[in-house]
């Protein structure tokens, strides 16, 4: 097989690759909390929409309360989804935490204020594995003590209880990411195969 052949074989293996290959996971995890609640984003005042937190973060990066029997993960990343309002950044830092077995999300940091639990995990649940979902009723709470800033404006949720989820799961790596190294697996097999054709004896 020559050069151009072997360019040409990868490029159509990955763009098959591309096509219908999942995308691999990364160290990195997502953690989301699901709810219905009311409240205002910005000026636009909202009643009993579903919502979706998600924030993603490197467990790697756990740290311990100030409160004994706490640790918490500081997201590197937030959204927030609001049922026919849209999807938002979040700029205040949010964070998930674990104090013994009751798991919440809350203000970012050691001391933050909590604004939505609580979830019953194991005690020792360090936030490096995929969990869940689990499902609970949980208070929506503290949103008006500060402003908690995203792309759409403050958002506040009003003090109540509601069904609500967490889930834990991995967080994909770009596909970009992963057909390059893919496709380098695929060139790297073709050459070591043409190099065997060359080196087997004739007969």
């Amino acid at each position: 097989m020559n050069k151009t052949r072997l360019i040409i074989s990868a490029l159509l293996g990955v763009f098959a690759l591309a096509t219908f290959a999942p995308v691999a996971g990364a160290a990195s995890l997502r953690y989301t909390f699901t709810g219905s609640g009311s409240g205002r984003l910005d000026s636009a005042v909202f009643v009993e929409r579903a919502f979706a937190i998600i924030g993603e973060a490197d467990p790697a990066n756990t740290a311990t309360c100030t409160v004994s029997d706490c640790r918490y993960l500081d997201f590197s990343s937030t959204r927030v989804r609001i049922d026919g309002l849209g999807e938002f950044a979040v700029a205040s830092t949010l964070r998930v935490f674990n104090t013994l077995g009751n798991l919440g999300l809350s203000r970012g940091g050691p001391d933050g204020l909590d604004l939505f639990n609580v979830f019953h995990v194991a005690p020792d649940y360090d936030f490096a594995s995929s969990l869940g979902p689990i499902a609970a009723f949980a208070s929506l709470l503290q949103w008006d003590v500060d402003d908690v800033l995203t792309s759409g404006g403050v958002l506040a949720f009003d003090n109540a209880d509601t069904d609500g989820t967490f889930k834990a799961e991995g967080v994909p790596l770009p596909a970009s990411a992963w057909l390059l190294g893919t496709a380098l697996l695929f060139v790297r097999r073709a050459r070591r195969r043409e190099v065997e054709v060359r080196l087997r004896p004739v007969r």
